[in-house]
């Protein structure tokens, strides 16, 4: 048999900044002290227990409707908004832009490696060309994938933690985290 069918893995990546700044935020010192935290800081408020309520009534109902046609009567009585403190900034078009698609199969830690590490290079060419190269230093960039990939993510990551510089052992790219539905979602 001369004509064997080939596979072809390709992967996708893009690049959500995030629409709710974080700038007044300290990155170098906890805003508490993690050794002696208090449970009922931990435990959510009645009023916060009575928002989530009332914000899970909202969906569940949306859910219902859109699923029994029974209850279809009950569509324009149900709230298209949830009021929260960020709707202001949420309202606005999240700012996604596509990375190169890659002819690459992550289910090897050498291509996560070579995946991740694009990621870098994109990363410092960026910040170079806008004069800010020194910013990495301080910078971390979350990565994410579904479950596996994001094992093989992290486990590639892991192979370069002994390299000499902190682009090579791809410092910026942390946390690498679970993403339900990759790209797909983001649009």
């Amino acid at each position: 048999m001369e004509n064997k069918n080939k596979d072809y893995h390709f992967f996708a990546s893009d690049i959500t900044f995030d629409r709710v700044k974080v700038s007044h935020l300290s990155n170098s010192t906890p805003i508490g002290n993690t050794e002696t935290v208090a449970l009922k800081e931990m435990i959510p408020s009645l009023e916060e227990d009575a928002l989530y309520k009332n914000a899970l009534k909202v969906i569940l109902s949306r859910v219902i409707v859109n699923y029994c046609e029974s209850f279809n009567w009950m569509k324009p009585i149900i709230p298209k908004h949830i009021q929260h403190p960020l709707q202001e900034v949420m309202s606005h078009k999240s700012s996604i832009h596509w990375l190169q698609i890659m002819l690459k199969n992550e289910a090897m830690y050498a291509v996560c490696v070579q995946i991740m590490a694009s990621y870098e290079d994109h990363l410092s060419t960026w910040y170079r060309k806008a004069g800010r190269g020194g910013d990495l230093d301080n910078f971390q960039v979350p990565v994410s994938g579904n479950q596996l990939t994001r094992v093989r993510l992290q486990g590639a990551k892991s192979l370069r933690a002994g390299a000499f510089t902190a682009e090579y052992r791809l410092e910026q790219l942390t946390p690498i985290v679970v993403e339900m539905f990759r790209t797909l979602q983001d649009f």
